[in-house]
């Protein structure tokens, strides 16, 4: 079960990961309150992800927290 949840987790970021190269050159023009309609939409859609769908629960729940914060101030 452990190797099948880090491939869910792997294929939705993949697919987060496509998803925002594909909307790139949406936002070129874009006004702020598409820009923040957007945010708030994936944001909850994440949280909506961390709360029902167990694999992604348990791989953020044991992520380490330094590896996240790298990835940002890289």
């Amino acid at each position: 079960m452990k190797g099948n949840s880090k491939r869910v987790v792997t294929l939705v970021l993949l697919g987060w990961l496509s998803f925002a190269v594909g909307l790139g050159g949406w936002f070129y023009n874009a006004n702020a309150p598409v820009v923040a309609a957007t945010v708030w939409t994936l944001t909850a859609l994440v949280l909506l992800g961390c709360w029902k769908i167990t694999p992604i629960r348990v791989w953020v729940l044991n992520i380490d927290l330094r590896w996240l914060v790298l990835f940002h101030l890289t």
